[in-house]
């Protein structure tokens, strides 16, 4: 990127920035597509071909080559869907920016909602749920201390 950056042109001042950050958008846009491609298509594509090989074994036993090409195209799918995990993070975070001081009561809201989700708000024990922290604190290492003070098992695990 930097070497396509030095190499773009433009006269001085500020218009040149303007000028070189839109040229080098487009060559970042057509490094993307050569390079990745269409990743949802591949996605749906591998999905494609992964179920006509499992339609196709219906219970018989595969060649150790179309055994090989299923696990390249599982290899493969798993690689594309780190790519669109990764691409879907990366948009969140630039929705996140380009709207967070727009939009602030939207992204709190979506935070408080995580953490909800994330917290322990009891358990229960003995038929009973706590959700009084200070029980909670004492029945978590209550348990904790008898897991770890409990003998080690004999022979061989």
């Amino acid at each position: 990127m930097e070497a396509k950056w030095k190499s773009l042109e433009g006269t001085e001042g500020q218009n040149s920035v303007v000028s070189k950050m839109k040229r080098m958008k487009s060559a970042l846009i057509s490094w993307n597509h050569n390079s990745f491609g269409n990743i949802d298509a591949q996605y749906v594509e591998i999905v494609k071909n992964i179920e006509q090989l499992d339609a196709r074994m219906g219970g018989v036993e595969l060649s150790p080559g179309t055994l090989l090409r299923k696990r390249e195209l599982q290899s493969r799918l798993w690689k594309i869907s780190r790519y669109r995990e990764s691409l879907w993070q990366q948009k969140s975070r630039a929705t996140w920016l380009a709207e967070g001081d727009r939009n602030t009561s939207f992204f709190h809201r979506q935070v408080k909602i995580r953490l909800m989700s994330n917290s322990i708000m009891g358990l229960q024990h003995n038929g009973h749920w706590e959700t009084n922290p200070e029980r909670l604190k004492f029945l978590f290492f209550k348990e904790l201390n008898s897991h770890f003070a409990s003998t080690p098992p004999i022979g061989p695990l």
